[in-house]
This record gives structure tokens, sequence and C-alpha cells, in this order.
């Protein structure tokens, strides 16, 4: 039949081609490694995946008018990992559910007044698939408040307004689930696995109803149900990775009906369907056009290619709901298309010759956000119907429907207060005497099997799931045993789980039901609880519970606690077990309680005086440093009474068996009641809970400074006793640092009109060098190579023409300005060829080829230059020859030649600080340590990360530690932490998956790791420490655009007036831009000599190369950063100002005063302090007189040009 007999009211929709701006720009969106789309909307809100990283969404109103300029983006904080997927509540337009890589999904309340402050928004709640990465996340079509998500081949149900888990299905799929759809009544699910099936399945009974062979590429799928009509739609890709799509009948589910082939590509098609119109859209990832298709069941094609759209390459898109259309205007569909930097709106709409009525044929009635189904009717079998709405303007409203610039937009109350609400209604009806009345909350179904993978208890079976209601008894499974583990030379073995906690669990259970109520995970697995047992507080029994050979009187293995009087902490004898919500109880909950618990006031017999359903609040950190101070003032924790008990001891005692449990409990108490512990450990510590045990968590003491002074055991108990390394383990470390910003200076400091910066400079090159007085950065040429030279003296808009630089005649590799000489700079070259250039000091007027002179230093390209950090004239270089040659540039000669042909490449070298040893990092994921005065063989070598890509080393801490960033095999960024004595790793830190390599660099005053990756926006901070936890993040700040590169200055070049610490030049596209890193200080006038310590004078070289060859190490010498016009915040605390009435100190002393205070203080100093006090007052006097309003004028001034004749009356 043709094809105008079959023409409906759609085919002429055609797209609006954009001939403005797009909708949102100056975006930064990644490529994500994930299933979803990256971009969603409701009627009121549009969310995108944003930044690098893909941890974060940007989230706009939908009826804001644009251009929206990226920096106006409100940005949510979703997750610690790349947002795989989320999805928008059809019932409400603020209600948003995101997953993650993280193994979380999250349950998030937008309206319109918290879109300004999305940063600091918390989840309304959340749930975790315990280490399994959540790939798709769809809301229920007809019953409310209830999700569906999956992880890896996990099928989940989630009901989000009580917080449960009502399904969990992992035997249906056998691989990776990819994608979901329902069909629009909601009895069943489609879904396209990694298996290569598709499938449908009904959740309620998790039986498969069909099952089909799908495409035979297990790249990537997509599946979506053509709204209510027998057909699915899916795509894929086959396997000479052609993009396909089927559509296939439900009554004849094996064969599709429908098969169109594209071309071949990477990208995979994206579909959207709207149900009310059947027009189908098809995305293509990677694709700069959108095509259009109407859907005919009726029609041989079912397919009827319509208009396509054509603009920017698709990284996602979507289709917005109908009720946030322009009706008025005849737009009967609108996507939303996200691109590498924009979102773009691509409306469809229909020509009418008039556009003053509403147009009934082509909106009909859609579906409303009013529903009759719900979690638990639906559970019961109920699919319940979601009611049409009228899409006409003028059409009667309902609450909570209203219209905002011709937007339907709903938004209702959070789960939390609608939770309320319900349980108010269902105590009321209660408190009414209405026993027919069953809560409307569905009960989760009992799990098949558990694949969690870092379980380390028994597995638990279905057997071992209480019943709902009234549970009667404790399963055999519900307590393992924990498993024992073996000591390095004992026969014997112990619990993980310190054996004073096991006589508390009885207990525990019992309080936590009478003074809990577990609000923060409810849809936890039984299978998930600790590995610990319970047993009666009988001391006696301790060795029976530790050996598992305990029986109650029902004959089960598990032992039982009794609920019944009010004793929390009896042993039932009968049987009877706890309630359900005890058991449900999260383990930061079980935490809280028991700090809480173990703050309260002890009575002097020890007991506790609390009632057994009370319960304090949470003890903060700073109750907590002050509890552990007062302790410490009576003893050193890890000792007994007398001081000859250590926790090694104590440790030993513990992991044997045959001690009693009392042992353990000596490392909690100080010096009180230790000769009746024996006794009384059981009864006293009664009605405490019992907190979740982690065995890897060690107690160690603090280490010992050969410096300080011994503690004197003998002293009175009130000394104090000095534990700092043991409070900054307990309570944190905290950094001076912590709370530094970045501000990137006025725009009349930077170098802007930079024009073909070079995008490809190697990775192991960081793309910027700088020194106080100038800054290079490679061009984009080709052939051959340039390096432009910009001089800071000359900042603002550089002038057109031809801009100042080096010409090489290859590639640039790598450069580095010389430390000692800002005018030298070494560019190493892809002809293996080493150029030195002299700049002039008035800087580069024009373009030269003729350097200072050039070393043909290696056989192949050299893509890593190198600097000595002390020695003068000493450049070391590596190639891909296999090689690193360390070079005198005086001489022009070689110094040693290091052969590394069994390390395949050099990803990063760095020198120690002492300039004595090289550290690198090779591609064999080794790290190596070579001294070359000594040997050409490496000294020291080490695992370093697992990956193959390239990263970076760099000391800390005076040469004691390497950092290493680089990549693990799933491609995940980490940091890395070594010791350089045995290159053992001390800390491990991961961040996030991203290509880009993690440049380092490491501020030795300051003790602060920075890092950067090329093309992020972001720059990361953090502490390094000497001692746990190592590496401890401060903080972390974004940047407008991202940055090709950082080159960070030396101390000489900060402004200490300014409290500022580190100093940067940032690379962007266009411009070169100052970066000042300060700390915020309340008396920024005075000199912060506790940031400024006296720093390493790096500028000046201490030996020369002659020296450095002849085994010479001379250390650089330190001077402080101190002005001569500011006082010292230390001085001031040491009694400048203890007396304001006393007279003035004397010149004298004054200077005797700035003299100790300082290392190394040059004469300079000393000038300064003698007039230091009376330059202060005039300058405080000179800011007053500023402030003050002073009026010079007299009144009679104004009179002037009066008539005499009105001087008389």
């Amino acid at each position: 039949m043709s094809r105008r007999f079959k023409a409906t009211k759609y085919k002429n929709a055609a797209p609006r081609q954009q001939t403005h701006p797009p909708w949102i720009r100056d975006l930064s969106v990644g490529s994500y490694n994930c299933f979803g789309n990256f971009i969603k909307a409701s009627a009121a809100f549009t969310a995108f995946n944003i930044n690098p990283t893909g941890s974060q969404l940007g989230v706009v109103a939908l009826d804001t008018e644009g251009p929206i300029t990226g920096y106006n983006v409100s940005i949510l904080n979703a997750h610690s990992d790349l947002v795989t997927d989320f999805d928008f509540s059809p019932f409400e337009d603020g209600l948003l559910a995101t997953c993650s890589a993280d193994s979380t999904v999250k349950i998030w309340s937008l309206n319109l007044e918290n879109l300004n402050n999305l940063s600091v928004l918390t989840p309304e709640c959340a749930t975790n698939t315990k280490n399994r990465r959540v790939e798709t996340i769809c809301f229920h079509p007809t019953a409310e408040c209830l999700l569906s998500y999956t992880s890896q081949n996990a099928l989940s149900l989630w009901d989000i307004l009580h917080n449960k888990e009502l399904m969990h299905d992992e035997m249906i799929h056998m691989d990776k689930i990819v994608s979901v759809s329902w069909n629009k009544n909601g009895e069943l699910l489609a879904t396209s696995c990694q298996d290569k099936y598709v499938r449908l399945v009904d959740p309620r009974t998790t039986e498969v109803v069909a099952t089909a062979n799908n495409h035979k590429n297990d790249k990537d799928s997509r599946v979506v149900w053509l709204g209510d009509s027998q057909f699915i739609m899916t795509s894929g890709f086959d396997s000479n990775r052609m993009r396909q799509i089927f559509i296939r009948d439900i009554r004849k589910f094996d064969t599709p009906v429908k098969t169109i082939e594209f071309q071949s590509s990477t990208g995979i098609l994206i579909p959207m369907h709207d149900p009310d119109t059947n027009m189908v859209f098809l995305a293509g990832r990677g694709d700069s056009s959108i095509s259009y298709f109407e859907f005919s069941p009726t029609m041989d094609d079912f397919l009827i290619e319509g208009y396509r759209y054509n603009g920017e390459q698709t990284k996602g898109a979507c289709m917005i709901p109908k009720r946030a259309l322009r009706v008025m205007e005849t737009e009967v569909n609108r996507i939303l298309q996200l691109t590498a930097n924009s979102v773009v709106s691509i409306p469809y709409y229909v020509p009418r010759k008039t556009y003053i009525d509403f147009h009934q044929d082509l909106f009909p009635d859609t579906k409303g956000t009013k529903t009759s189904g719900s979690a638990a009717a639906w559970m019961d079998g109920h699919n319940g119907t979601v009611f049409n709405q009228s899409l006409n303007p003028s059409a009667p409203r309902e609450a909570p429907y209203f219209l905002g610039d011709g937007t339907l937009r709903v938004f209702k109350q959070p789960l939390v207060v609608r939770r309320i609400e319900e349980q108010a209604s269902i105590n009321k009806i209660i408190e009414s005497g209405n026993e027919d009345y069953k809560k409307d909350v569905p009960e989760p179904r009992p799990r098949k099997k558990s694949l969690t993978p870092c379980s380390s208890f028994e597995e638990v079976g279905d057997d071992s799931i209480i019943p709902a209601g009234n549970p009667q008894h404790f399963p055999s499974k519900f307590f393992p045993v924990p498993k024992p583990r073996v000591g390095g030379n004992t026969t014997t073995s112990g619990l993980r789980t310190p054996s004073s906690f096991i006589s508390r669990m009885a207990a525990d259970f019992s309080h936590r039901s009478t003074s809990f109520e577990d609000t923060d995970n409810h849809n936890i697995e039984y299978s998930s609880l600790p590995d610990v047992v319970t047993a009666p507080p009988n001391a006696n029994k301790s060795e029976e519970v530790l050996n598992g050979n305990f029986h109650n009187n029902n004959g089960h293995g598990g032992a039982s606690t009794h609920v019944g009087n009010g004793s929390p902490g009896d042993v039932a004898e009968n049987g009877n077990c706890v309630e359900e919500d005890e058991l449900n109880m999260s383990t930061s909950d079980r935490r809280k309680l028991f700090e809480s618990e173990n703050s309260s006031p002890q009575g002097a017999n020890g007991a506790n005086n609390l009632s057994p359903g009370a319960r304090q609040a949470r003890v903060t950190v700073a109750e907590r440093l002050k509890l552990y101070q007062q302790n410490t003032n009576n003893g050193v924790p890890g000792q007994d009474e007398n001081g000859d008990h250590s926790f090694e001891e104590n440790k030993t005692a513990t992991e044997n068996p045959q001690q009693s449990c009392h042992e353990s409990s000596k490392m909690s108490k100080s010096n009180s009641n230790h000769s009746s512990l024996a006794a009384s450990a059981a009864k006293d510590r009664e009605f405490f809970p019992a907190p979740i045990a982690k065995p890897e968590r060690k107690f160690t003491l603090p280490k010992s400074d050969p410096t300080e002074k011994k503690v004197d055991n003998s002293s009175p108990p009130n000394t104090a006793f000095k534990a700092t390394k043991r409070i900054d383990t307990v309570f944190g470390q905290v950094s001076k640092y912590r709370n530094f910003k970045v501000n990137p200076l006025h725009r009349k400091y930077h170098l802007e009109n930079l024009r073909n910066i070079s995008p490809t400079c190697p990775g192991e090159s960081e793309a910027i060098q700088a020194n106080p007085a100038r800054v290079a950065v490679p061009l984009n040429t080709t052939p051959g190579g340039k390096l432009a030279v910009f001089e800071f003296s000359k900042p603002g808009r550089q002038p057109d023409g031809v801009i100042p630089a080096l010409v090489h005649g290859s590639k640039i590799m790598d450069f580095m300005w010389d430390p000692f000489d800002n005018c030298r700079l070494a560019v190493g070259c892809d002809d293996g060829r080493l150029w030195i250039w002299k700049i002039p000091e008035t800087g580069l007027k024009e373009q030269t080829n003729e350097p200072e002179f050039t070393i043909p230093a290696h056989g192949e390209k050299i893509y890593i230059v190198k600097f000595h950090p002390l020695a003068q004239d000493v450049l070391a270089t590596a190639s891909y020859d296999l090689s690193i040659r360390i070079w005198d540039l005086d001489k022009k000669e070689g110094l040693f030649h290091i052969p590394c042909s069994e390390q395949i490449q050099i990803l990063s070298l760095a020198w120690s600080p002492c300039g004595a040893m090289l550290a690198t990092m090779a591609k064999d994921s080794k790290i190596r340590i070579y001294e070359p005065r000594v040997s050409v063989q490496p000294q020291l070598e080490g695992q370093g990360p697992s990956g193959v890509r390239s990263g970076r080393v760099c000391w800390a801490i005076d040469g004691q530690f390497l950092i290493v960033s680089g990549f693990e095999k799933n491609s995940e960024r980490q940091i890395q932490m070594y010791g350089v004595k045995d290159l053992s790793r001390v800390a491990a830190y991961p961040l996030d998956v991203s290509p880009t390599v993690l440049v380092t660099f490491y501020d030795e005053d300051s003790s602060i790791l920075f890092l950067y990756g090329r093309g992020d926006s972001t720059i990361l901070a953090f502490d390094i420490t000497d001692d746990v936890p190592y590496l401890k993040q401060v903080s972390q700040h974004r940047l407008t655009g991202g940055h090709q590169g950082i080159a960070f200055l030396k101390k000489n070049a900060v402004d200490v007036q300014n409290v500022e610490f580190a100093k940067a030049y940032r690379l962007t596209d266009v411009i070169i831009e100052p970066l000042s890193f300060t700390v915020p200080r309340v008396k920024s006038e005075y000199f912060q000599d506790d940031l400024f310590p006296p720093t390493k004078v790096l500028w000046e070289p201490t030996m020369t190369a002659e020296q450095w060859i002849n085994n010479c190490n001379v250390e650089p010498r330190r001077i402080s950063l101190k002005p001569q016009s500011m006082k010292a915040v230390g001085e001031i605390g040491a009694g400048f100002f203890k007396d304001r009435n006393s007279d003035k100190p004397s010149t004298e002393k004054v200077k005797e005063k700035a003299t100790k205070s300082s290392v190394s203080f040059t004469n300079r100093f000393n000038d300064g302090f003698e007039n230091g006090d009376k330059k202060q007052a005039e300058q405080l006097e000179r800011a007053i007189k500023d402030k003050l309003e002073i009026n010079m004028t007299l009144e009679q001034d104004g009179m002037e040009g009066v008539d005499d004749e009105e001087w008389v009356r």
C-alpha cells in the first residue's frame, strides 16, 4: 500500500535548526565508560553528567532562558565515583535517583529553592550493593516510589518511601545487565544483557516470561518498550560491529519482525520513544545527526523515516516529558542533546495554519502524575492505574499541578515527611481500635543467593531469613562462628573479634531494641551481620565460647537473647529471639550507640548508671579528645598500673585462646579497678552494646622520638602525659594548610591572546615551565618545533603577529629552566639532541634558531630533561634508547651513562632533595633508585602501580618517602607512597577513573602534595606525613576551564605578606594566569612564622659539577622569608605586648629576640627591627585617617553669592 494512504498528523514534524548559541554552553563533559544516556529531564529540571570524572551532575531548571554558561550551572555532588545512570520519577519532577560505580544508589529531592545550594544537598535515602557497580536505574511506570536497579547480573527492586529492598535476584541473568525497560502497565520488565540475550521478566515471581538471542556483539545494547503495544525495540551491534535495530513481537519473541542495519560505528544508538505520538528518535553516540521515525505496528515497514537533525557530535540524549512542551506553538516533542561542551535543545514542530487555538488532535491526553499504585499494592499483584491529564492550558488543574511558563510541574513533599505522615495516620488508626488495618509496607522477598566477594563469614541461606511479623526462633546459621586466625609461630588459633566483646553481644541486640530505631539502611542482608557470636556474659564460659562449642536449651547451635522483663542483658533459656528491627541496624549505628553508651557517667563501682532504655547523644570529637587526655594524664595507654605490661604482651595473650577474655579489657582502662576486673567485667558491661570490631585495625603505641624526654612512670597520677602522635592517630591529623585557597590573580597579571599553543605535548612533559622572570610554552608547528617565551614584566594582551620563540629542527619533547639562571633553558627533542638556550635579560624580541650550544645526547628522542637541584651545570636526560645520561653542561660532556635495557621505558625521573640519588618509574611497573656516583645499577627496586600507563614520581619529607601517581589495571588513578629504605608501600589513595596522568608537585616547607591532570579543572592537595595515615586529602579546588599545565615557582617568588605559601602559573587554551595559594589568617599583617619555616635556598647552587662528581654533598642554606617591615606571630606570643602599659622595649632587646626566633637571619632583617614599632604605629595612624571622614570646608564658604538685603530681616 502506498505511503500517502498511511499518512499521520506527524509526518511533517521537523526539528528547528539552531541559529543561536546552545541552551547551555561552556561545559566540560568527559568520556564515560558506562551504559547510561548521560542526560535526563523532568518537567522541571535537566540533569547531566559533568566534568571529566563524571561523579557530579549538572542541574538546570528546564524553564531557564538560554544561553546559560557552564559557570552558572548548579553542581550536585552525587557520588564519589562515576554516576553511571540516573532517572527522574514520572510522578514528581523533583525526585531524582542516581546510581554510581561506587556501589551506591541515592535518592535526591530537588526543588526551585535548593537549586542554588545543591553542593550541600544530602540524599533522602541511599542503599549499597556491597562493592558491586550499579549500571542501570529505572522508576516503575505505575507504582509510585518503586525503583528498579541492576548491578552486575543482579536485578533489584527498592521501595524508596520505606527504604526497603523488595526483590533481589541473581539467578536469571548470567552476565552484566546493560539496559532495562518497563512495559506501560508495569507488569513485565525487558532486559538486555551482555550474555547476548534479551529477556522479558516478571519481577514479582522472578520468572522469565520469554527469552531470545539478541545482537551478536556484547559491546553495548539498549532496549525500550514501544508504548502499550506488543513490541519492543533493541539496538546493538552485530559481529562486524555494524549497528542494528531489532523490533520484536512478544508473541513471537524468538525472531525479530524487523531488522534495520546502519553504518559501522563505535557509538551505540540511543532509542527514544514517545507513546502518545509513536515518534521514535535514534541518537548515535558520536554521531552529529539525530534520526526521526514514525512507528506503526500495522505497517510492514514498522518504521517510517522523517526529517533528520544535523548538529554537533552526540554524547547523550533524552526526551523531555510532554508536560514541559510548548503546546500552543505545536511543539510535539523536544530532544535534549548533550555534546562535549554544551546542551542543545532540539524542538520538533508540526506546522499549522493558526497557532491561536489548542490543537487537540496533536496533543492527546497524556500520562499524569497521579496513580493508584504503590509499591505494596504492586507486590501484591495490583498494577495500579495512572490517570491521564490534558495538555490544554485552559483545562482545570488540581493540586499539585501548577503552570510555570507553559510547563505543568509537580513537586511533592520529601520522602521523610511522607513517611512521618503515613506513620502518624497508622498510629491514629491503631489507637482508634481498628484491628483490620494492615500497614501498607511491602515485605521483602528473600534473596536467592548472595555473591558478595568480600564477605568473610559463612553464607546464609534462605532458611536463615526471619519471617515477618512475630519471629519465634533464630535459625542455626544466624550467628556463624568466626573463622580462627593462626599466628606466625603459634599452634593455636584465636578469634578475629576481641574476646571482651563476645560476652556483650547478647546485651547489645536486646538493648538496641529499646533504645534505637533503624533509619540508616533498612535493606541490609542478614548475611552481612558482623563476624561475631553471642554468649552469656559469664567469664567462666569464655573458653567454651571461643571454641564455638555452646548450645542453648532449644537445641540450636547459636545463642539467643531474651526480651521480656526489660533486662537487656539476660540470656534466654527458652530460645526466644530479638525482634527484626534490631537485626537491621547498620555498622555505623552500632558504633554511634557504643560511643554514646561508653561516654555515659560511671558510678563509684564502675557500673553504668543509665536505665536500659536510655541513650545519650553521640560524643563529639572534642569530648573524645578531652576524655582521652584525661585518661592519658593517669597513665600510658597499653600499660597496666605498674607500667610493666606492653601492648604487644596483651596482644599475644588475647590471641591465645587459653587466656581469659579479661586481658583485652585492660587496654580500655587506665589505672582503676584492675584487680577486680576479672570478677566484675561481665556485670559492669552488661548494659553496654558491643561495637563492630574490625580485626585489621590494631592499636599501636606512638613511635618514640630519641630526642624526646622519657616519661617517668613514677610521677604522680595528675602529671600530664604528652601523646601528640596518639591524638593525631585517633582524632585525625590536623594540617595548618587544610583550608588554603587557590585564587587566580587579577587579569592585569594574565598573559592573554596566546595563539597556536600545542595541545599534543608528550605525557612525560608538564607543557609549561616558569621561573620568576619568564615562562616557556610549546607552539603547535609542523615541521620542527617552536618554544614561545613570554616575559612576566609584560603582562596583558600579547600583540598580534609573530610570537617570540626558539626554533628547533625537530619536535620538542621536554624542556626545563635552569634553577640557578632565569635566562638558561634546556630543551630535549625527538632527534636525540639537547639544545641549551640563553635568553637575553630584556627578554626574547623575535624568533631565533641560534642556541648557545647543542649536544648530540642520545640516539633516540629525549623525553625527560631534569636539572640537578643543588649542583650547577648538572643535567639528567632520559631517552627512548633505554638509557639515562647525566651531563656536565660547563664542559659539554657526559658524566654517567645508566643503561635501562631491562626496564623497557622510563616513565618518570626525579632527583632526590640531596641530589645524590635518582628515582625512576618504568613501564614494567617497577620503581628503582639509583646512585649514579656509586653504580649504574639500581640500588633498590620495588613494585609500583600495576598499570603500564604513564605516571609521576617525586620525593617527600627530606627524601624519606617516594610519592608515585599512576594507574591500576582497571585504569583507576591512584597515589601511592613508598618508604625509601626498602621501597615498601606504606599508603595508597585511589582517586577516579580518567585517562589523564596526575602531575605531582611537592612543597617541602608545607609538606603539601599538589596534583593535577591535563584537561582537568581541579587541583588536588594532600598533606604528607611520616606516620599514619601518611596521605590525607586537605582540599580540592575547581578552576574555570581545563588546564593544559601548571608550573610552580620556588619560595623566593611567594608573597608572604598575603600569606601566600605557594605560587604557580596555569596554562589554558588561550591564557596563562598566575595562581595564588593562600591560607586565610585573621592577623595577616603579621608574619605567619608557623606557615613559613626557614626555607632552603634552592635558587642558588651549593656546589659545582666537579664537586658533585667528587662525591661532595653540600646542603643548601636556609633563610627566613620574613620581611623586615613585619613582625612574626611567634614574637608577639613570646611577649612583645604582654603589658600594654609597660615601656616600649629597647632596640637591643628587640634585635636579640629577632635573632633568636630565626634560624639564619641576615643583617637586613636586624635593621628593620630598630624602627619596626615606629613604622607600625605610622601605618596604623594612616589607616585610621583614611577611614575617617574629615570635612575641611567652613559654613560661610557656602554663603557666597548671597544678596546683602537677605541678611536683614
